[in-house]
């Protein structure tokens, strides 16, 4: 993706940026402190952390410290909630936190109720204590949103409810054996490269062909499946979802959705990487916890959640480093 492809939305005034919020996130967030980094007027980075979450751990001063390395200067706090949560307490934390961040804290704005009011505001005249009427209807940011193909699903769950595991079948089963066979028979008569080169072929053409709404037959997806417990095959593939040749993730997720634990680990993360390079931080981390989950030794998956843990820019990260290619064509990565 191009700068000039980034989906551009003008918020104008508090309203606005609330109504962003589940654009930015992918869902509509709950009982949560959503903080948004800034760099002068723009948007650079979002998080959602859970509001029970903030009274006994450090994960208020983890996040602002990952959103000032994700290159914000400045953040807005938006609390949503619908439980009469302590939200001074919570104001009083994300001050502290933002200041030794070294943030500049620009407002706080709290959503309850279908209203919202701004925390840092005390005049009755543009900030009525008994709060503003969130719009009813669309907005223009909704339109330019819709327009944009951003999405605001109705929650968390929802958007993990796309990776929700499909019943299994006993031809899958019996197809996953035979190309394990495969792919034993090819390392055992030093075939190995030949293998990988018309996997990994064979799953460009996939992804291209999921883009276009056709899925894989059960063969497939055994083979695609066994085939990327490979790390040769799974990094050439990576590579290319990195460097954007492979852009979007229906292939991954119908994949994830079909293999049996440890297989769906693989599609899982290539579908979270493609998710973190798109700015889509909250559905990287939730395929990089579901890969863990798959296989808890999957340590590409760790090094994504690493890097959404620690606010690395995904426009800012250099694409990953090109080693040996394991297949004369397609390349491997360093990671």
């Amino acid at each position: 993706m191009t700068d000039t492809d980034v989906p551009v939305l003008r918020i104008a005034g508090p309203a606005d940026l609330l109504r962003a919020v589940p654009y930015l996130l992918g869902f509509h967030p709950e009982e949560s402190l959503v903080v948004i980094g800034l760099d002068e007027s723009r948007i650079v980075v979002t998080a959602r952390l859970d509001l029970a979450d903030l009274a006994d751990t450090p994960v208020a001063a983890d996040t602002l410290e990952a959103i000032r390395r994700g290159a914000a200067t400045a953040v807005f706090g938006a609390i949503f909630t619908e439980r009469h949560t302590d939200i001074e307490v919570i104001g009083r934390c994300l001050t502290g936190e933002a200041r030794r961040a070294g943030l500049k804290l620009l407002d706080i704005l709290v959503v309850t109720g279908g209203r919202w009011r701004s925390l840092g505001c005390d005049s009755p005249q543009c900030c009525p204590p008994e709060g503003t009427a969130m719009p009813a209807n669309p907005t223009a940011l909704d339109a330019a949103a819709t327009y944009a193909g951003l999405t605001g699903l109705p929650n968390r769950d929802a958007l993990t409810s796309m990776f929700t595991p499909l019943p299994g079948s006993d031809e899958l089963t019996v197809e996953l054996l035979r190309h394990q066979g495969h792919q034993v028979s090819a390392v055992l008569n030093r075939r190995q490269a030949s293998y990988d080169r018309s996997v990994v072929r064979a799953l460009f053409a996939a992804q291209r062909a999921a883009q276009a709404g056709v899925m894989p037959t059960t063969e497939q997806a055994a083979r695609f499946g066994v085939a990327l417990q490979s790390y040769g095959v799974r990094d050439a593939v990576w590579l290319a979802v990195d460097d954007g040749r492979l852009g979007g993730i229906e292939l991954w997720v119908n994949l994830a959705r079909r293999l049996p634990a440890p297989y769906r680990a693989a599609p899982l993360f290539l579908a979270g990487w493609r998710a973190f390079r798109d700015g889509n931080g909250a559905l990287a981390g939730i395929a990089a916890d579901l890969a863990l989950q798959s296989d808890p030794g999957y340590s590409a998956a760790d090094l994504l959640r690493a890097a959404l843990a620690h606010g690395v820019d995904p426009r800012t990260l250099p694409t990953l480093r090109t080693i040996s290619p394991p297949n004369g064509g397609a390349d491997a990565t360093n990671a």
